[in-house]
């Protein structure tokens, strides 16, 4: 073997080793994410998914020239579903 070839093997193996290192710690981070902060994710993730929205303000009475009301204000509340986490449609229904 010639001084090329012990070159070449080297960064070869260099080259290893800093992919073996990436790929540990990525490794290793997944873990924590999975093991270590998951249910602190979980949390979070539930106050995205169920918050209550402010209703908006009252924006008054609208009557036509003889008093009558032709718009008026009523409180309502909305409820979202997202399909993609429906089982039974019939049921949600």
């Amino acid at each position: 073997m010639n001084n090329t070839q012990i070159s070449l093997q080297k960064r070869m193996i260099a080259i290893f080793l800093i992919i073996a290192t990436v790929f540990f710690v990525v490794i290793i981070r997944l873990g924590f994410v999975q093991f270590v902060s998951g249910s602190w994710l979980q949390a979070q993730v539930s106050k995205q998914w169920m918050r209550e929205l402010p209703l908006s303000a009252s924006r008054g009475i609208i009557y036509d020239s003889n008093g009558n009301i032709l718009a008026t204000n009523y409180s309502t509340y909305d409820i979202y579903v997202r399909a993609s986490m429906v089982e039974d449609a019939v049921e949600v229904a």
